[in-house]
């Protein structure tokens, strides 16, 4: 059974995302990364106690985050869906992917390229062409 994130519907409905981002949140999930197979630090988790997140002009609907809470809190954007970062000490916020179920993939994709390339613990060091391919 894939265990998932789950996030309070009336949260999520009160962001007005479009109709496929809040079907992912609500019906298909996203699913919950352990500690260890976090990928470039993400992992997803509900902050439903937070509400929504103001960065600037934009609102958002917090998800995840990026290493640490503290450092990096990923939203879904008011309206659009987009995914963004915002930094809760600066305040500040900045664009991450315009769909969270392209930035899912892109996660998988990074997670199956690194276990294909890696051998147990040793650190694997590629040029910059490889890094092309």
């Amino acid at each position: 059974m894939k265990r998932v994130v789950v996030y309070d519907p009336d949260l999520v409905r009160s962001v007005n995302l479009p109709e496929k981002v809040e079907a992912c949140l609500l019906k298909e999930g996203i699913p919950l990364i352990e500690p260890a197979d976090a990928v470039l630090g993400v992992r997803f988790q509900s902050f439903a106690d937070m509400g929504l997140l103001h960065a600037g002009e934009r609102k958002l609907l917090p998800i995840g985050y990026e290493w640490e809470p503290e450092s990096a809190i990923l939203g879904l954007a008011q309206g659009s869906g987009h995914l963004c970062s915002f930094h809760p000490a600066s305040g500040q916020s900045g664009f991450v992917n315009s769909d969270i179920r392209l930035f899912l993939l892109f996660l998988s994709c990074v997670r199956s390229f690194t276990a294909s390339h890696s051998e147990g613990d040793q650190v694997t060091i590629w040029t910059a062409e490889e890094m092309r391919e």
